[in-house]
Formats: structure tokens, C-alpha cells, sequence
């Protein structure tokens, strides 16, 4: 009988056929273990960026803030000038856009508030203020500040200005007002509901996080 010195062409095409099938095994078992760390970075980056903004939003309940002369006002009229003090107070020092860094009327701005709107001056409006904000507010707290890794910071490569990322690299929103969420200031995310700029409509979703400042303000 003659002896063979190569392989038939089925035989090489079920070999590469079960290198084929092998790699793709391990491929899917190496994304999954690359999506899992990223995903266990991205809850760590969370769970400390919420450490920090849970940390100020909670000094709210104790902040004295001024509502002016009370002569005549009943309880009710006190405590709701008290939530809207409070309100004005923490969108100026926890701005999740940027025309949260402007004063209304003739009211005069926290000096964390006037830091952030010479810092805000290079951000791009178009490019998740947002986030960059975010940045800000986290960064200003002493211990929030020496918390993150350079891997947990990225630069926008349009201004320049940092945010925090994701385990995939993709920028972190900011959302103050989560209740019946909805924006049109480039930081939509898969929150967004509706796109609506009526401010009855702003007041109505904004009435959920109010009425929770409300039990606070008459404390």
C-alpha cells in the first residue's frame, strides 16, 4: 500500500474549520472578560462620584440660606421661599448646565459658583457640558479631588476641558433634576423622554424633586 505524505483537502478544511471555531470561542471569551472589568470600572467610577455629589447634596438640608423679611408670611409661604432659596442655591453650586452659572436678578452668586464660570469659559457648548461640570463640582471637594485614577479622566479633544469616563471611555452625564428628565442643551442620554422647552412643563417634572426640598425647607 502506497503511504501518503500530505493531507486531503477535507482533512485541512476540518482543521481550520476547529481553529476557527476555537479562536472564535476564545475571542467571545475575551471580550466578555474586557466588557466585565469595564463594567466594574464604570460602577467604581460611580459609586465615588455619587460619594462626592451625595455628600454636598445632603449638606443642603442644614445650609441657612436668605429669604428676606418674613413679616406677614404664614409657615407655608416661609417654607416655600426657603425651597426656592435652597433650589436657586443648589443649581448654582451643583450646575448641571451651563446658564446654572448665571445670577437671576439682582441675586449675588456662591464663590464656588463664580470659579466655575471662569473655568466654564473653555468649555464647548455642544460638547457634554454636562459632564464637564460634573468634573467641576467633584474636583472642588477636597477629599472628591484625590479620588480618581488618570484612566478615569479623559480630555475632550475640542476644548480641552476634562470629564470623567466610563470602563469603555465614554463620557459621564450629570443629570441634577432626574424626575421626568428631559433636556435639549447637548447632554441627551437614553433618560431623555420628550423634548420640551415650555417652562409649565419644566416646573411640572421638576415637582417630584420640589416637594422632597419642600419637607426640608420646613424643618
Amino acid at each position: 500500500m502506497k503511504q501518503r505524505n500530505g493531507f486531503t483537502l477535507i482533512e485541512m478544511l476540518v482543521v481550520v474549520m476547529i481553529i476557527t471555531m476555537l479562536a472564535g470561542l476564545t475571542l467571545s471569551a475575551v471580550g466578555s472578560a474586557r466588557n466585565a472589568a469595564a463594567a466594574a470600572r464604570t460602577r467604581a467610577t460611580i459609586e465615588k462620584i455619587n460619594r462626592v455629589i451625595m455628600k454636598q447634596y445632603a449638606s443642603y438640608q442644614y445650609r441657612k440660606v436668605d429669604i428676606g423679611d418674613t413679616t406677614g408670611k404664614n409657615k407655608k409661604q416661609v417654607a416655600e421661599a426657603k425651597l426656592n432659596a435652597l433650589r436657586m442655591l443648589i443649581r448654582h453650586e451643583m450646575p448641571d448646565r451651563l446658564s446654572d452659572l448665571k445670577k437671576f436678578g439682582s441675586e449675588t452668586l456662591p464663590s464656588v459658583t463664580s470659579m466655575f464660570a471662569s473655568k466654564a469659559t473653555k468649555i464647548d457648548a455642544t460638547k457634554n457640558p454636562c459632564g464637564k461640570l460634573l468634573y467641576m463640582i467633584v474636583m472642588a471637594d477636597p477629599v472628591g479631588a484625590g479620588m480618581f485614577s488618570d484612566s478615569e479622566v479623559a480630555y475632550d479633544p475640542d476644548d480641552g476641558f476634562p470629564q470623567f469616563v466610563d470602563g469603555w471611555g465614554r463620557p459621564i452625564y450629570f443629570i441634577l433634576w432626574p424626575a421626568g428628565f428631559f433636556r435639549t442643551d447637548n447632554c441627551e442620554t437614553d433618560l431623555q423622554v420628550t423634548v420640551n422647552t415650555n417652562e409649565t412643563s419644566i416646573a411640572e417634572r421638576r415637582l417630584a424633586v420640589e416637594q422632597e426640598l419642600l419637607v426640608i425647607a420646613r424643618r
